[in-house]
This record gives structure tokens, C-alpha cells and sequence, in this order.
């Protein structure tokens, strides 16, 4: 079975941790990042058999609970999932961070294997150390930086849908669906944000077919060329624009 990034399933516990405050059955909390992230319908086409799908929702369940003991701190109390008093003050400290700007930053389809991609187009950074930069810059700027990769568009429009309240803008790395991605488009224009379109390459350069961008007419501006550097230009245009 393969398990969505770490990170992202933090996210996802966090949120459910916090909606429920601090308090929740662990079987309930598994289901609702489950929900975010369709594993029930993964199981259901991939398996064929009751015992089959049963099997992949315990994987899953144990995953994430390993995931949330590590993240949370939890512990077990009358024998349900309760959130230990370091938990909550790790909690209480991401409610304190999410009241900052907050700027959404979103990385589409194979940019999940930066570094390891051609790097005289786009750079040897890989995913994590583009994001630590990020949110470092973002962190020094007073703002807060939430990165989010997936290879699926549907994914990619939950998570614009999901967090859209209370953000100030979106900065996106659309990849492929630049090109196609009409779905994601309608998200992005419908979150009604100032939206930033960045790419690692100078996609002008390239295959003519890399310059057509269905996300370009609704975006602020579009970033090209300048590596890993473009999520910060774009970082700063936004958190100036929304400041001012």
C-alpha cells in the first residue's frame, strides 16, 4: 500500500485533532484524513475482496496512528485517543501560528521528485528543501507558508477548497496541468485569491506546446525561469500586494 507524503498526512491529523479539540476516538480521526485523501475509494477500485479492502483500511488506520504518535503526542485515556498535555501545546501553538497570514503553496503533478528530475532545468533542490526555504522566507516575512504536493488534480482542488478560508493567497507550481488543467483553473478563480503561477524552467524556452498556460489568464503574474528562487519572488509580490 502506498501512503500519501508524511507531511501532508500531519496536516490532515492536525486539522482533525484541532476540530475535534484535542479529544477524539483515533478510528474517527484515521477516518476523516482517510476521507481527505480518498483511500476509500482507492481501496474499493484496487481490491476486490471485503477482506481485502478491510486489510487496507487497517494499514491505513495503523499508519496514520504511527504518523500521529509522533506528531501529537498522543496517548491513550478510559480508552479513547486524547490529545497528552505536550500535544495540546503543540496544538494550541499551530492555532497561534495559522492567526499569521497565511499563503498557500501548491506543487502539482512530479514535483514531489525534484532532484532527481533534469537538473540543468530544474535545479538539484529536491520538494522538502524548496519547502524549508519557503517557509523560512515566509516565517521571516510574518506570514505562514502552507506547501501541499499531490500528482492528482482532484487532490490538489480538495486541498485549494479545503483551506481557501482565511488564506491571503496562492502561490502554485502547476506542472503538467498548466497546460490542461481546467478543473484546477476553476478552483483557483473560484477561491477568489490573488493567485501567482510559478515554474522552475523558463517554460518560453522550451517546447512551444510548455508556453500554453490554461492558469496564466487568471492569475496575478507568472514567475519562469529563476529555479527555486520564483517561490520566493512570488512569496514576497503576494505578501506585499495583501499587506498593502
Amino acid at each position: 500500500m502506498t501512503f500519501p507524503p508524511k507531511k501532508q498526512i500531519e496536516i490532515q491529523i492536525l486539522l482533525a485533532l484541532r476540530a475535534s479539540r484535542g479529544r477524539a476516538k483515533w478510528e474517527r480521526v484515521a477516518e476523516r484524513v482517510a476521507r481527505h485523501f480518498k483511500l476509500g475509494e482507492e481501496a474499493t477500485s484496487s481490491q476486490t475482496t471485503k477482506a481485502a479492502v478491510r486489510s487496507h483500511h487497517t494499514d491505513w488506520q495503523q499508519h496514520v496512528r504511527g504518523v500521529g504518535l509522533r506528531m501529537a503526542e498522543i496517548s491513550r485515556r478510559g480508552g479513547k485517543w486524547a490529545i497528552s498535555e505536550l500535544g495540546r501545546d503543540r496544538i494550541r501553538g499551530a492555532g497561534k501560528r495559522t492567526q499569521r497570514p497565511k499563503l498557500l503553496v501548491i506543487h502539482g503533478p512530479n514535483l514531489n521528485m525534484l532532484g532527481k528530475r533534469d537538473s540543468s532545468l530544474y535545479g538539484t533542490k529536491t520538494l522538502r528543501e524548496i519547502n524549508n526555504s519557503i517557509e523560512e522566507r515566509a516565517q521571516a516575512l510574518g506570514v505562514e507558508a502552507v506547501c501541499f504536493q499531490s500528482n492528482s488534480e482532484g487532490v490538489l482542488i480538495d486541498f485549494i477548497q479545503e483551506n481557501t478560508p482565511g488564506a491571503r493567497g496562492i502561490i502554485i507550481n502547476p506542472g503538467a496541468l498548466t497546460h490542461y488543467g481546467l478543473s484546477l483553473r476553476d478552483a483557483l478563480e473560484d477561491a477568489a485569491l490573488p493567485v501567482v503561477e510559478v515554474h522552475l524552467s523558463n517554460i518560453c524556452a522550451r517546447e512551444e506546446w510548455r508556453a500554453e498556460s490554461v492558469i496564466a489568464p487568471i492569475a496575478m503574474g507568472q514567475v519562469s525561469g529563476l529555479g527555486w528562487w520564483g517561490y520566493i519572488a512570488a512569496l514576497e509580490f503576494i505578501h506585499k500586494e495583501s499587506a498593502g
